[in-house]
């Protein structure tokens, strides 16, 4: 159906713009429920419906996550990697273009 075809197809685009080589983990509310649905096949067709990399997409894995508390699970082990705290991310830096804009609005 539809829905399937494009959810693999998104999931494919993100694994090729991610380079998700080592494996493609699909989670959240929907995925669990509709899990017959994507083993039919119609997912992971789009998935590596690609041209000339749809190769590279049949090696990537692809797993649904079904465990409703991952995120929970994750945070957890955060915290116990970092006890601590966590550290503030780092100011990001301005990209070239950025500066070039900045620059631009200065001479005016």
């Amino acid at each position: 159906d539809l829905f399937i075809s494009l959810y693999g197809a998104a999931a494919g685009n993100l694994a090729l713009v991610t380079k998700a080589t080592g494996g493609v983990f699909v989670g959240g509310g929907i995925a669990p429920k509709i899990l017959p649905r994507l083993r039919a096949g119609e997912f992971i067709r789009a998935f590596r419906d690609k041209g000339r990399l749809g190769p590279l997409l049949e090696r990537i894995p692809v797993r649904v996550i079904t465990e409703p508390r991952t995120a929970l699970i994750g945070a957890a082990a955060c915290a116990a990697a970092h006890p601590s705290g966590i550290p503030a991310p780092s100011r990001a830096r301005t990209t070239t273009r950025t500066r070039k804009a900045a620059s631009r609005k200065r001479k005016r």
